[in-house]
Formats: C-alpha cells, structure tokens, sequence
C-alpha cells in the first residue's frame, strides 16, 4: 500500500495512503496513558479530564495506537464530522483493511513487540457498514505477527448506531460473542459513540440517523458480555 502522505503529529503519525477504491487515512500513535485521559471511579481514576495537552506519549512498545477507515467517506452525515464531505460510505475492502494496519506498525521496524496494540476501527467510515470489518478482526494476529510478534492485540469497534442498519444488531452480537469473547478472550472493546445524554441533541448532531438512547441500551442488554469489558 503507498503511503501518499505521512503528517507528523505530537502524537505520532497521520497517514493519507492508496487504496483500491482511492484514498484512506489511517493513524500509527502512541498514547498518554489512562492517568492523563481517562475518568474511572472503578479503577481509582477520579482526576476531572479537561483537554489532554500535548506531552510525551508513553512508549510504542508499552501501548500502539493504530486506528483504520473502514469507508471511503460515509452516509452518516455526521454534524461534528467532516468525513462526510469526502464522499458517501463506500466500504473499504479487506486489503484495504489489513495494509492499513500494515503500513502503519511498518513505520517502526524498532519496534519488535508491543505489551497492548489498540487497533480502533474509527477514523473515516461507520464500521458497522463493512462485514470485512469482522474478517479482519478475526485474523489480526496473523496480520500484526510479522511485526510485533504474539504481542497483545485489543481491537475496538466503535459504531454511531445507524438506524438503518438492519444488520447492526447481529454484527455487534457477533463482535461481542465470537470476537471479543472467544477469539480474544474478552480483550476487545465496544464503543459507542453517543456524545450527549440528551436525544434531541443526538438527533440534531448525528442528522437523524442514529438510534435513540433506549434503543441502543435494548441492544446493549442484549449482548451483553460474559466478562467484563477492558478498558479502551
């Protein structure tokens, strides 16, 4: 896959490369660590978060962030986001998956092994869309070993809810189930993306097209997981 445009950011990099339908952006980063990003009562986090500044990154070989498009813009028509201005949601393909996650751990042949790679399916695209988005995670060790060896791998599928997919609800069962429950033994993570409490709001910022609170709450009572969910 070329890389058409690598962006260095405090962070790490901002990927523009080719893909088979055009052009993708995916990201290859580091992380500041929970302390600086994340409010938990239940893991004795109770700093208030406001605004993570810029700092040093915790090393690659402690956590990797690689996050991927699953689209080629998309449908949402998101208010917040400007993905929607690329184009309308045409999947990415399975190649186009797999060597984003490629490129981006090739940045750093130092790096051998990584104690947690975060593989986040959201940058452009809603990955709810894309079935390839499960073909994928169920082969990302095999993907990532040439390059971090039997290191940690802690995929995170992170969804607005589409109300249209009528396919959603089985597409988070199977995430749930097969892949974070049996494929990776409860070390995957599920995101949704809600943005505010308030549905009136929702449905302004995501233009109508997300589900209502409670409908995602049914879904989430639902697939409820066996064990409990890891951290992001």
């Amino acid at each position: 896959m070329e890389i058409i445009k690598n962006i260095n950011v405090p962070t790490g990099h901002i990927l523009i490369v080719q893909g088979d339908k055009g052009s993708l952006e995916c990201l290859s980063i580091g992380d500041y660590g929970r302390q600086a990003n994340v409010k938990a009562k239940f893991l004795g986090l109770n700093k208030d978060i406001e605004g993570v500044p810029n700092g040093k990154c915790m090393p690659l070989k402690e956590k990797w962030v690689v996050t991927i498009s699953t689209q080629y813009g998309c449908n949402s028509a998101c208010k917040f986001c400007d993905v929607p201005k690329v184009g309308r949601g045409i999947n990415a393909t399975y190649k186009d998956m797999k060597e984003q996650i490629e490129v981006a751990l090739s940045l750093h042949p130092e790096v051998k092994g990584t104690k947690r790679l975060n593989i986040h399916y959201a940058r452009m695209g809603e990955p709810s869309w894309n079935p390839d988005v499960l073909r994928v995670s169920y082969d990302l060790h095999k993907i990532t070993k040439p390059y971090i060896g039997n290191s940690m791998i802690h995929p995170v599928f992170t969804t607005m809810c589409p109300n249209k997919n009528r396919k959603l609800f089985s597409i988070l069962q199977e995430w749930t189930n097969d892949i974070k429950n049996d494929a990776f033994r409860g070390d995957a993570g599920l995101q949704f993306s809600i943005n505010s409490t308030s549905d009136e709001q929702r449905n302004d910022m995501f233009s109508g097209n997300a589900l209502s609170l409670r409908e995602i709450s049914d879904i989430v009572k639902t697939c409820q997981p066996q064990k409990e969910e890891n951290m992001l």
